[in-house]
Formats: C-alpha cells, structure tokens, sequence
C-alpha cells in the first residue's frame, strides 16, 4: 500500500466532547497519514482549548473563525486548507467506527484508481447508542453514474463524513453556500455530473452521530 496524505476537514462549532471523540477515533487508526483540519465556529475557546493535548500526537491545523462562517460555508473552508492527496468532511458529531477505516479507503482506491470518490455504509448511532443503516437502497447504487439525480429521491451516500474523495474534486466543486437542506445531496450530483466514478464499501466504517441539536437531521 502506498501511504498517501488524508486530509480530515472538521467543521466544529461548540461541543468540544464531540470533537475529543472524534480525535480519540483518529488516533485509534491503523493508517497514520493524516492531517487534521479543524475551523471553529465556536464563539469562545472550549474546542481551542480541548484539542491542545492532542497537537504532540497528530498533525492538527486549527482555525477559528471571527466571525463565524455558519455552514456550509465553513465545510469550505475547511475543504479549502486541505493539502492532502484525499480529504473527508468528517463533521465533529460524527467518528469512526472501524480502526483500519482509513486503510480501508485507501485500498479501494488503489484497487480502482479511476474512481473520484469511496463511500461507506451509512449507518448512525443514536445518543442511546442504538445502531441503524438509514436510507439504505442498494438497487440504487449501480445507477448514480448514469442517474445522478437518484440522490433526490434517497441519498443513497449519506452524509459527508461516510465519504473520501479525491484532492482533485475540490477543484471542481464545492458544497452550496446558500442551501441548508439538501446541501449534501446537492454536492453528490455535482460530482457525479463531473464524470467522477465511486467505490461503494458495504461496512460500518463511520458513525453519524444522532442528537437533538443538529442542523439537520436525517
């Protein structure tokens, strides 16, 4: 396996918990190769201040926003620093689930170097810890290539956080700064639309983090 730069773009806002979560999640992965971005939108210092400990272990950028960004436009943001050959929008509320996920991503692309994008399972774990697959059609899955806007009637992808993608799709498409909802499916059909192929893992390999304040809930 060759060892490229993962780029890990985390938009944070308040709950400093949720981002030592996910962190601790980094740190337990197999694959090392990895850079940290994370742009605050926190109007104070907690998630400043929570992830210092965690500068000596990972390679951590960290940017703080005054004044706040709001999403999406702060997923941009941290898209845009990204310097690594692949890169996740691991929104802070979501971790990973698997210690080799990372390795995993990277095999798949290796093993089909002509796909622009690999995705997981989109499986969320309530506050309770109760594990479920949402949205899940795999019919669906052969056709997004030929049928983009599929997406439109079940995301069949998921959120951000189950997907990595190529450095090079950042050039060419970035999330909608005037959508809330649907801004996700919205990115997918863009990216397919660009002619990127996809590699599907059928593995519980991220969380999604389910709780009552989100922004949007599934």
């Amino acid at each position: 396996m060759s060892n490229p730069l993962i780029s890990i773009c985390v938009p944070a806002y308040k709950k400093p918990e949720f981002v030592v979560r996910l962190l601790d999640a980094v740190l337990r992965q197999s694959y090392k190769q990895v850079e940290v971005i994370l742009s605050d939108d926190s109007p104070d210092d907690g998630v400043k201040i929570a992830i210092e400990p965690y500068k000596t272990e990972l390679r951590i950028q960290y940017y703080q926003n005054t004044p706040a960004l709001g999403s999406p436009k702060n997923w941009n943001g941290a898209i845009e620093k990204a310097t690594g050959d692949y890169f996740m929008l691991l929104h802070q509320d979501d971790w990973f689930n698997d210690e080799h996920a990372l390795a995993k991503y990277i095999a798949a692309f290796e093993k089909n170097p002509s796909a622009g994008f690999v995705f997981c399972k989109n499986t969320a774990i309530s506050e309770q810890g109760n594990s479920m697959v949402l949205q899940y059609i795999p019919s669906l899955l052969p056709e997004l290539n030929k049928r983009p806007l599929h997406l439109l009637l079940a995301n069949v992808i998921g959120p951000p956080s189950n997907t990595m993608l190529k450095a090079a799709v950042k050039k060419e498409v970035q999330y909608e700064e005037r959508f809330i909802w649907l801004v996700d499916v919205d990115y997918y059909v863009h990216v397919l639309q660009k002619g990127y192929s996809y590699v599907y893992l059928d593995e519980h390999l991220v969380s999604i983090g389910l709780h009552d304040d989100q922004t949007t809930v599934f």
